[in-house]
């Protein structure tokens, strides 16, 4: 039978005589500070670490054809040379073509630029703000730089955000905000 451990820390659980068996997963981008090997201390036996990379020709290849509509038209093997094994560029061209109806040779940028050219002003000249800092701004400075009111200045980060046009640290006035990726910076500059 199982049984409940109730603790204050991750650590305390793993501490106990006859610990549960965890499964974690942390993930960073490569620009990201890594997680120091003292924090998982104790808290873990096997410590793997797997680098990502961009999907191999077949699995873009799948990709596409899964996500691009039947009547859609555009060769797929267009779209797996552009997006370059990048799975979100996939989906970013795919919804290029299907929300715009866009064919032919498709271009990554162009496909960013027509969403970005539907953005209203005010959530336009925030996105504009944090890409040209160049570096993670806290939301407080991106917030005051664009001149909303905090309230405002996070509905507006959260549709970017959703739209995968930026990334946050969270909610709070010092976690940081900053471009998704770097081809938006590409295209708005």
């Amino acid at each position: 039978g199982g049984h409940v451990v109730v603790a204050g820390s991750p650590g305390e659980v793993m501490r106990h005589p006859d610990p549960p068996s965890l499964l974690l997963l942390l993930s960073s981008r490569s620009s990201e500070a890594t997680l120091a090997p003292t924090a998982l201390d104790g808290l873990v036996a096997d410590v793997r670490r797997l680098r990502l990379g961009p999907l191999g020709p077949h699995d873009t290849l799948t990709l596409v054809q899964s996500l691009l509509p039947d009547d859609a038209p555009i060769d797929a093997q267009t779209l797996c040379t552009e997006s370059a094994g990048h799975p979100l560029f996939v989906v970013e061209m795919i919804r290029h073509i299907v929300d715009d109806g866009a064919s032919g040779n498709i271009k990554l940028d162009e496909a960013l630029s027509s969403r970005l050219d539907r953005l209203d002003k005010a959530s336009r000249t925030l996105l504009e703000l944090v890409v040209v800092a160049g570096t993670p701004l806290e939301q407080d400075v991106a917030a005051r730089a664009a001149d909303l009111e905090y309230p405002e200045y996070l509905q507006r980060v959260n549709s970017l955000r959703i739209a995968r046009l930026v990334r946050t640290g969270g909610k709070g006035l010092e976690d940081a905000v900053e471009p998704y990726h770097t081809r938006i910076f590409d295209v708005l500059l």
